[in-house]
């Protein structure tokens, strides 16, 4: 019997070294487990981050762009009164030569005969 004995002892001895070497297993994994949720939330923590950090760089572009709108009316306006004002100034000017060429016209033609 001790030959049974000896080998239910290598046995249970084996069984209780496996056992050992899966819980060490379990345990590692566990840790592994644990470590990669604490990396995966502080991931979810700095992409939430980065979300806020892009919708609020979204808004500010969106109030820059509605700036941009308003100013390309605004040039677009201004160029309007500087071509008005130019061809205002274009019919003045032709109007005093008129006005000057009949001046001149009058006075020597019309006036001298007298």
């Amino acid at each position: 019997m001790s030959f049974y004995d000896n080998s239910h002892q290598d046995r249970m001895l084996n069984a209780t070294q496996k056992l050992e070497d899966a819980t060490f297993d379990i345990e590692m994994s566990n840790a592994i487990l644990e470590d990669t949720i604490s990396t995966e939330m502080d991931s979810v923590q700095e992409l939430k981050r980065q979300r806020e950090v892009l919708e609020d760089d979204n808004r500010k572009l969106d109030r820059i762009d509605g700036h941009l709108d308003e100013s390309n009316k605004t040039l677009k306006r201004m160029l309007y009164r500087a071509i008005t004002n130019k061809i205002f100034l274009i019919i003045m000017a032709i109007v005093f030569l008129i006005i000057i060429g009949v001046v001149i016209y009058l006075g020597f033609f019309v006036f001298k005969k007298k």
